[in-house]
C-alpha cells in the first residue's frame, strides 16, 4: 500500500474531519474535497449487506494514492501534489521540490496556517495541506 502508516492515519483522520464539516481551505483544496467527495460516493453506493459500517481501513484504501504525498509536520499537514502551490517553495525562491520545505510552515502565514487549513480551529488536531 502508498504511504506510511502515519500517512494513512492521517489521511483518514483528515477525510473523518471533512465527514463533520470541516472543510479544508487553500490552493489544494478543491482537489482534495475531490478526492473526499469520490470515497464518500464509492461508500455511499457500496452495498455492503444488512449492516452498513465504514471503517478506516475501508477510506485508507480508497484514499491510498492521496496518503502517499502527505508530509506531516509539527504545524501542518501538507498534501504536497503541486509544488507550485506550496507557499513553503515561494517563500524560499524556489520551484520545485520533492517535499515540502517543512521549516517554512508557519501558523502566522495565511496560506498554510493550520488553523486556516480547517474551518475548526479548536480540533485537537488541526490540519492542513497546499
Amino acid at each position: 500500500m502508498s504511504g506510511s502508516s502515519s500517512q494513512r492515519s492521517g489521511t483518514v483522520e483528515a477525510y473523518r474531519q471533512f465527514e463533520q464539516g470541516q472543510m479544508p481551505a487553500g490552493p489544494g483544496a478543491d482537489a482534495l474535497l475531490a478526492s473526499f467527495r469520490a470515497v464518500e460516493k464509492e461508500l455511499a453506493d457500496h452495498e455492503p449487506g444488512p449492516a452498513k459500517v465504514v471503517t478506516d481501513r475501508q477510506i485508507e484504501l480508497l484514499l491510498k494514492k492521496k496518503a502517499s504525498v502527505l508530509h506531516l509536520s509539527a504545524a501542518n499537514y501538507c498534501w504536497f501534489e503541486d509544488p507550485a502551490k506550496a507557499l513553503c517553495l515561494k517563500l524560499a525562491g524556489t520551484r520545485s521540490a520533492a517535499a515540502p520545505l517543512t521549516g517554512l510552515c508557519d501558523s502566522d502565514l495565511p496560506a498554510n496556517s493550520p488553523a486556516r487549513m480547517w474551518s475548526s480551529v479548536n480540533s485537537p488536531s488541526v490540519t492542513g495541506f497546499f
